[in-house]
């Protein structure tokens, strides 16, 4: 094979990742805007826009795994939301720092359990049971908060999420080891093969002896916990529990899991892609801001480059099944 050939089917691999439709729009982004705006690369700007985009990657990390599966999750936001209120109503009571982070997580696991228990027992859609959970967990958010701010959380709380390690603000490592994490278990474990399997043919799995349920209530778990932990770091970033916590975080952590390439369909996506559809979206509103385009033009624009990543989506299965 000559080195033209070569190249071609360097390139031929490298265009058939799930990651491609969104690695080269987010690289001519950050070209493009440092051009025209050259404070865009700078530490501050960079740290900003990781630290925004790491508070959507957790929920966005266990959205994919949900997707994956053929599943998917309208709650995340609210969960993150009641985790980040229960942890900072047992602070302000004088609970243990520790305790009241476990507490505020563990709630995001019993949400989980309750909609993953339910659409895996009782068939319900995904899209009804979660739903409700949106509206539980954000009812019980304005029920205990009585619709003002939990306010003031200790300082030693708020010191965590503002500490930086290796010059990295503590979330972004958080979401940098996390991802890392959810790599490793859909990659190379026999729970992450099972979530692929699912996805692509939830009733193959089923035949081939995979515990379905189980796999299924699991990864609502997973997706609950690590939401209201985001919810709870929020908690510390902010000094305060703010009733519209995580407010719309469901439809942008599905829109940054499907631009990063993660099939609608199920059985197909990375987490890699996520980490990098998270990092677009903000990169993307930040560079609207740096370019002087008006704020109102931002959720127009995220919302256009969704519906054109499910086309590419929708075009690439049509391909393959040709």
């Amino acid at each position: 094979m000559n080195t033209q050939s070569k190249l071609k089917t360097i390139l031929r691999r490298i265009m058939g990742l799930n990651e491609f439709g969104v690695l080269v729009p987010t690289i001519i982004l950050v070209i493009v805007v440092q051009c025209i705006n050259p404070v865009f690369l700078t530490y501050y700007n960079l740290t900003t826009v990781l630290r925004s985009a790491s508070y959507i990657l957790l929920p966005a990390l266990g959205m994919t795994m949900l997707m994956i599966a053929g599943a998917i999750d309208l709650s995340v936001g609210s969960i993150l939301g009641l985790g980040g209120c229960i942890s900072a109503i047992c602070m302000v009571s004088g609970i243990n720092i520790w305790i009241s982070v476990l507490l505020g997580v563990g709630v995001g696991a019993l949400c989980g359990l309750i909609n993953g228990f339910i659409i895996a027992k009782f068939h319900i859609p995904e899209l009804m049971v979660t739903l409700g959970m949106y509206y539980m967990a954000r009812g019980m958010v304005l029920i205990l908060t009585g619709g003002t701010p939990v306010f003031p959380v200790p300082d030693s709380f708020n010191n965590i999420e503002r500490a930086t390690i290796l010059g990295l603000p503590c979330i972004v490592v958080i979401g940098i080891v996390l991802a890392a994490v959810f790599f490793f278990i859909l990659r190379y474990t026999s729970f992450g093969r099972e979530i692929y399997a699912i996805g692509g043919n939830e009733d193959t799995a089923r035949i081939s002896g995979i515990h379905v349920d189980r796999v299924i209530i699991i990864a609502y778990v997973i997706t609950g916990v690590i939401s209201a932990f985001a919810g709870v770091m929020m908690t510390g970033r902010l000094g305060s529990a703010q009733v519209s916590a995580g407010s719309g975080y469901e439809l942008t952590a599905i829109a940054a899991t499907v631009i990063g390439g993660t099939s609608t369909k199920g059985g197909k996506g990375s987490v890699i892609g996520t980490v990098f559809g998270a990092f677009f979206i903000y990169a993307l509103t930040v560079s609207l801001t740096t370019m002087r385009i008006s704020a109102l033009w931002q959720d127009f624009v995220v919302g256009l480059v969704l519906i054109i990543a499910v086309i590419v989506d929708y075009l690439r299965n049509r391909n393959r099944s040709r």
